[in-house]
């Protein structure tokens, strides 16, 4: 049975039905008596990585003792397998410069395997800021540089074949309004709708919509007519002739300062007169 374990992969008494272990079932069997590898012996089919190992063959009397002490043969198992991924880094990395990083990208396999880093389809080349640690499973810059940008792939390779991964360090940058809101004058009744456009990079932006200093949504008078798109633009409707006044769009991606536009809302209304 294999090392460390206490219930037997396979047993076999003559006259009796055979067992395998939880795992193996369909997988273990008896060499034939007529084999020259003898009566005794295991056959182990569809081999997986985890069966690597040590193994014991144990004779086990019922009615006697075994005539030797040292009953039991051992063999070991050997089981060679690709490399696989057990850790890598995020597919994009956002960095400012000045950061410090650590890529790492760990792997599992039989032989063991080898990690080796690649920048632009290039060796990484090590510096004072630039080193590969812990059997070239981790690769650390100490102070990002602009040279320092750009796509790196660790692979992780042994005899049995290689795999890669790859990930872009890229500088990141704070949000940007692109298409900002304009002045707008409506009829009261009509809808008024403001543009807020940004791009940010990550792009993970988030609009906000302020009115006179207070976010939208907590503005009573505009409780059930204002919302804000998924685009981050701003509708009002129908618009009332209270809502006049100016409205600010705020984005921000977490990096650097928010930034802002402004707009005026102009809203006119029509007074009616009676005649009798």
């Amino acid at each position: 049975m294999k090392m460390m374990s206490e219930i037997p992969i396979y047993i076999w008494y003559e006259s009796y039905p055979t067992h395998s272990g939880e795992g193996y079932e369909g997988r273990v069997s008896r060499v034939s008596p007529n084999s020259p590898y003898g009566s005794a012996s295991l056959n182990l089919t569809n081999i997986q990585e985890n069966d690597q190992g040590w193994y014991e063959c144990k004779v086990v009397f019922l009615n006697r003792s075994p005539n030797s002490p040292k009953n039991g043969t051992w063999f070991h198992l050997d089981v060679h397998a690709p490399p696989r991924f057990t850790m890598t880094p995020e597919e994009m990395i956002y960095v400012n410069l000045g950061d410090a990083i650590i890529l790492n990208c760990q792997a599992e396999g039989t032989p063991t395997p080898e990690i080796v880093w690649y920048k632009d389809a290039n060796p990484v080349a090590t510096s004072s800021t630039i080193g590969i640690f812990n059997e070239g499973t981790e690769l650390r810059i100490a102070s990002i540089k602009n040279d320092d940008i750009g796509d790196y792939t660790c692979i992780a390779r042994n005899g049995e074949g290689q795999i890669s991964h790859s990930a872009r360090v890229v500088i990141a940058g704070g949000a940007i309004i692109i298409v900002p809101p304009t002045n707008q004058t409506k009829l009261e009744g009509e809808k008024a709708q403001f543009s807020c456009e940004a791009k940010a990079l990550p792009g993970n932006v988030t609009v906000r919509w302020f009115r006179e200093g207070a976010p939208v949504t907590e503005v009573s008078a505009l409780d059930t007519r204002v919302s804000i798109r998924m685009d981050g633009s701003l509708v009002i409707n129908p618009v009332s002739a209270d809502d006049s006044g100016f409205y600010l769009c705020e984005v921000t991606n977490g990096i650097g300062e928010p930034q802002s536009a402004t707009a005026y809302l102009n809203v006119e209304f029509y007074e009616q007169s009676f005649h009798i």
